[in-house]
């Protein structure tokens, strides 16, 4: 009989851990979707009050960060992190790069209110695959203050020779 209440409790235990886990992964976004529709989100390059793009076109293969630039073009405010997901065109997919466990976000929330531009410089070198010539796009989480929606906005951008190199 104690053998089975120590059990009970065993199991118990690694399912609230568990259930904590998954709610702690929820919150921070850990879980947000990498292509396509998801839960709370939508990756869109279109959203009308927002503006994203990275600061150069093309990037030589071997650079250590891409700067993206953020504008609220509309009435609304939104909020956003540091977390971002970096993505490579495979074929007709975008395909997540993997970033390993070399980078840890900062949880802190910064405001883009109507009006405003903010930048965010991503470190390429953080990730575990080589950053290869191709197509590639930056998918940042945005949250609307008004309706408390979540929009994933992209940045596409080349790894390749410039013109005239």
């Amino acid at each position: 009989m104690e053998r089975v209440d120590a059990l009970s409790k065993r199991g118990l235990t690694v399912c609230l851990s568990l259930g904590l886990l998954l709610l702690f992964c929820a919150c921070t976004g850990a879980m947000a979707p990498a292509t396509g529709d998801g839960p709370g989100g939508v990756i869109t390059d279109t959203l009308e009050d927002i503006l994203i793009h990275t600061e150069q076109a093309v990037y030589h293969p071997g650079e250590k960060e891409v700067t993206i630039i953020l504008y609220d073009a509309g009435k609304n405010s939104y909020t956003f992190d540091m977390e971002y997901m970096l993505q490579v065109l495979d074929g007709d997919r975008w395909v997540d790069v993997d970033k390993g466990d070399t980078i840890i976000w900062i949880q802190a929330t910064y405001p883009l209110d109507p009006g405003d531009t903010a930048e965010q410089s991503l470190a390429l070198s953080s990730y575990t695959e080589d950053i290869k010539p191709g197509q590639y796009r930056i998918v940042k989480p945005i949250h609307s203050v008004e309706d408390t929606e979540i929009y994933y906005m992209t940045a596409v951008f080349t790894v390749g020779q410039q013109e005239g190199d």
